[in-house]
């Protein structure tokens, strides 16, 4: 493991804990298509600087999903659930940016930067584990 990719990831994670932190604000201001938003790219900066860990670094999101599914879910590092979260916040971040009328109400709004929190969490003490 390069020593500067350590320090991107060191980066990374840090972003993303702001990123979330972000997420809960927008909720707290009822700026829901926010929540989602931020709440999305908390786990992605996660997955994508979990890859830049093994060394691997991919330009799209739809790259970087893909090959998190193949090196960490496939291979039981992960469980469904942290797919699922995946798909679901990317799905509802899509949505809310590019559909006309889409609505997120507070509900959906907590439920999916609850589960970017978990997913943030259970990745977190992973890479930890590795640097």
């Amino acid at each position: 493991m390069l020593d500067d990719n350590i320090e991107i990831c060191r980066f990374k994670m840090d972003k993303a804990e702001k990123v979330l932190k972000t997420a809960k604000n927008n909720i707290r201001d009822e700026d829901y298509d926010s929540a989602v938003n931020r709440a999305y790219y908390c786990v992605f900066h996660m997955i994508s600087e979990l890859l830049i860990l093994s060394g691997k670094s991919y330009r799209s999101h739809s790259a970087v999903i893909a090959e998190f599914q193949r090196e960490y879910v496939k291979t039981g590092v992960f469980g469904a659930d942290i797919k699922n979260i995946i798909f679901s916040l990317s799905e509802n971040k899509n949505d809310s940016d590019y559909t006309d009328f889409f609505y997120i109400d507070e509900t959906e709004a907590k439920i999916q930067v609850d589960n970017a929190e978990k997913a943030y969490t259970e990745i977190r003490r992973y890479i930890e584990s590795l640097i």
